[in-house]
């Protein structure tokens, strides 16, 4: 299966915005909701809604369902925040796991020296934090 995806954002001038009203309101909906969630981030998308029917912006749909459309991008809102959260968690995963790993490896390489100039195991566990088991593989 194909899908062909058409990026409806005003500025690219899609040929289909100029053929079909709706799509060409919903590309004008889209860009003010942008613009008054970076203004107001209380009541931006209220705003919108209030400006486009203003305007005549999809305007008989946003009066009927103003409250779902409202609801719709306080979910959408919601959902990229929490994306945005999750992805900041993971990173921060992986840098604690990158920085644990390095640990790991520059407790190895310092037992693998002192091996080499024949400190006791215990000593090298001492210092190292290894377990004997770790530093006998080495």
């Amino acid at each position: 299966m194909n899908v062909k995806v058409i990026n409806i954002n005003q500025q690219n001038q899609h040929p289909i915005l100029k053929h079909c009203q709706t799509m060409c309101e919903y590309s004008v909906f889209v860009n003010t909701v942008r613009k008054w969630k970076g203004v107001d981030t209380q009541n931006g998308f209220q705003k919108a809604i209030e400006e486009c029917i203003a305007n005549n912006i999809l305007k008989d749909y946003l009066k009927r369902k103003t409250r779902e459309v409202l609801n719709m991008l306080l979910a959408e809102y919601d959902y990229e925040a929490d994306i945005a959260v999750q992805r900041a968690e993971e990173r921060e995963i992986a840098f604690a796991e990158g920085e644990e790993r390095g640990s790991y490896q520059k407790a190895i390489e310092t037992a693998k020296l002192m091996c080499r100039h024949n400190y006791p195991i215990a000593e090298i566990c001492t210092m190292t934090g290894l377990s004997q088991e770790e530093i006998e593989s080495v």
